[in-house]
């Protein structure tokens, strides 16, 4: 039996995967890259899952014109959609329910992180990011097993 390990990716760590594309410098971890590599690897028991918020923020935040629009779709898109060890999740009742119960007392989160983190809760599985208010929030409540950065 292959036992899979599942990792939720929030919107930061996506464009900070593909840095070069988005111009940005590199802030994820070896270990983050590492685990991002291995859920595009065929042969890897790492399942990546980006639930479908990422890319409406990335739609809403980063995307410039047209030009841009269909490199990010050739070069982001449609390799993640070619892969089979990764999920695109989309918004489901359950991460609904834990989006509510998420306490903007403790951090007080964007909606679309608090998306993010809703998935990973509810899939009981580590999240890679580099937000601290998600950082934060985790370290304060223990919600998810681990965060990657």
């Amino acid at each position: 039996m292959i036992i899979v390990d599942r990792f939720v990716i929030d919107t930061v760590s996506l464009i900070n995967y593909f840095n070069i594309l988005f111009d940005e410098e590199e802030k994820i971890s070896k270990e983050a890259r590492r685990i991002i590599n291995s859920g595009f690897d065929l042969y890897s028991p790492i399942k990546l899952i980006i639930p479908s918020t990422v890319f409406i923020e990335l739609h809403t935040k980063f995307i410039k014109d047209e030009e841009f629009a269909r490199k990010i779709y050739y070069e982001v898109i449609f390799k993640i959609k070619e892969s089979r060890d990764i999920e695109i999740k989309p918004l489901e009742k359950e991460v609904l329910e834990e989006f509510i119960k998420i306490d903007d007392s403790i951090v007080s989160l964007e909606h679309n992180d608090k998306l993010i983190l809703s998935a990973a809760i509810q899939l009981k599985c580590s999240l890679i990011t580099i937000d601290p208010k998600i950082i934060s929030y985790v370290n304060k409540t223990k919600v998810i097993p681990s965060v990657i950065q």
